[in-house]
């Protein structure tokens, strides 16, 4: 057998014969050195204090721990301000004798007197929008309508959000606060205008001859335009919230 070693191998001699040796490696690596030779494919999210404090390492689910705050209350002023816009109790009034009880919405009403001088019993909506009594309440149907839809479009991507990690960023968190605080001005647009209407003859013959624009007269506030009041101010604690909602990508994908 050819005893020549190749460079660099040391040999062994076992029972007088020569065989070549192949130094094999044991270090053990550093504790570390796997993971920066392999990174995860996974991207790193965390949200970090503007004030450069410890860094929060986000939820799972997409959102920060504000930002499920923030979806549940995008979601209850959402609800709020449709329940309240689609109901027709906004102001309550009852005849001297208390036997019916008259309620107008936006566009609705409950046991409305005709112009014949009786009493249409059940609730149901103008039959057109010019029906609408008065100017401020077909401007209070627009204004509110189109927040109830812009708070939807929002509320519905915070749901989203929760199940997709890259749909909600800090940037598209303060995008989504821009339009619920639109949203919560067209609501509070409407909200202000309604009572505008109220010296209109049809409220009048409910709420006496004293009513006047802000001026309810005998009738009261009932609790759909609280609630639409209530959905209002939601709106608005909601897009302070959304600027801690998304999360900010601290590294790339990588593969």
């Amino acid at each position: 057998m050819d005893s020549r070693r190749m460079p660099g191998h040391s040999g062994s001699r076992t029972g007088g014969t020569s065989t070549p040796g192949y130094p094999i490696s044991m270090r053990i690596p550093e504790p570390g050195t796997f993971s920066k030779r392999f990174p995860s494919t996974v991207s790193t999210y965390a949200t970090e204090e503007e004030d450069g404090s410890d860094s929060i390492i986000a939820m799972g689910m997409g959102l920060t721990a504000v930002g499920v705050v923030w979806t549940l209350a995008s979601l209850l002023a959402t609800c709020l301000c449709c329940a309240g816009f689609v109901f027709p109790y906004w102001i309550a009034g009852a005849t001297l004798d208390g036997r019916h009880v008259f309620h107008f919405g936006l566009f609705r009403r409950c046991n409305y007197p005709t112009a014949n001088g009786e009493i249409a019993l059940g609730c149901g909506r103008y039959s057109s929008f010019e029906d609408i009594p008065t100017l401020s309440w077909q401007l209070g149907t627009l204004l509110i309508g189109a927040g109830c839809l812009v708070s939807m479009l929002v509320a519905f991507t915070g749901v989203l959000a929760c199940c997709m990690k890259d749909l909600v960023t800090q940037k598209v968190g303060r995008v989504a606060g821009v339009l619920q605080l639109f949203a919560a001005c067209l609501v509070g647009a409407g909200c202000a205008l309604y009572p505008n209407g109220w010296d209109h003859p049809q409220v009048k013959m409910v709420c006496g001859e004293v009513s006047g624009a802000y001026q309810l007269g005998e009738c009261k506030i009932s609790w759909a335009y609280l609630v639409t009041v209530g959905g209002c101010v939601l709106l608005l604690l909601s897009a302070l919230l959304s600027c801690r909602a998304g999360r900010r990508k601290l590294e790339a994908y990588r593969v």
